[in-house]
């Protein structure tokens, strides 16, 4: 049974290999000059979602010092699939694909090596994110069920 943080400490990992700028709080890889977040939750809200999605400067920390950086992409790594007031929003709001995705990893809870994504995002971690999962624990990826 894979745990979504697991994965995500595990891909972290695997970031730094790639030399890409690792931020332990927040769960921030900074990659070819952009910013991606990846947040995993159970239950996804529509009022935390759309707070998170609209405010794109988040801070960071580093060293002793803190500053805010533009986040470029999203990813929700979800034990549920998201609510129909998530997919109203998803559809009401041009273009947020190309910059939020989100993956359903509840089957790997059960030991099923799959995961539901919707991903549009032109994002280099996500892309690599998804080659990781599929080489290191065989995922096999379907479209998120609306």
């Amino acid at each position: 049974m894979l745990k979504v943080w697991n994965l995500l400490d595990e891909f972290k990992g695997y970031c730094k290999l790639k030399a890409w700028n690792i931020h332990e709080k927040g769960d921030i890889i900074e990659a070819e000059n952009e910013y991606h977040r990846f947040i995993w939750t159970k239950h996804l809200f529509p009022n935390t979602f759309r707070r998170v999605i609209t405010h794109q400067l988040y801070p960071i920390q580093e060293g002793v010092y803190g500053r805010k950086v533009r986040i470029s992409y999203i990813a929700w790594l979800l034990l549920e699939n998201p609510s129909i007031s998530i997919w109203r929003m998803i559809s009401e709001m041009p273009g947020i694909t190309k910059r939020v995705a989100i993956y359903n990893v509840s089957s790997t809870l059960t030991g099923r090596r799959e995961c539901q994504k919707l991903n549009e995002t032109g994002s280099v971690v996500f892309a690599e994110f998804e080659r990781f999962l599929r080489t290191e624990y065989g995922m096999k990826f379907k479209p998120i069920k609306k």
